[in-house]
């Protein structure tokens, strides 16, 4: 009986062992989300965009000419400093909810970043 004990109590440590290793590689995995955006000809690449909380937006200026970015929703109100062409801005959304993004130099420029 004490033979069939340890072997329960070892296979019980090791499926212990194992689901924290699944549970802490879902955990890395979840944190590296980055959408990148390009800004050109005086558009966002995207109308909207859906990603996860503690998920970021890089916003790549890839026109020859400035633009800024401006991100107000729940929570959150950013505004970048002025973006020189190939210049990157991220802007990281920690909270759920529907932010609208425009750019401070051309407010034609629209989109919306939707945060499960």
């Amino acid at each position: 009986m004490r033979a069939k004990l340890s072997w329960l109590s070892r296979r019980h440590v090791l499926g212990s062992l194992v689901f924290a290793q699944i549970i802490s590689i879902s955990i890395a995995a979840r944190a590296v989300h980055t959408i990148d955006v390009q800004q050109q000809n005086r558009a966002f690449s995207l109308r909207e965009v859906t990603i996860q909380r503690g998920d970021t937006v890089t916003f790549i200026n890839s026109d020859k000419f400035p633009h800024q970015v401006h991100v107000s929703g729940p929570d959150l109100d950013v505004d970048s400093s002025l973006q020189a062409p190939e210049e990157r801005t991220s802007v990281a959304f920690p909270a759920a909810g529907t932010f609208e993004v425009t750019c401070g130099v051309h407010p034609r420029m629209q989109m919306s970043v939707v945060v499960k």
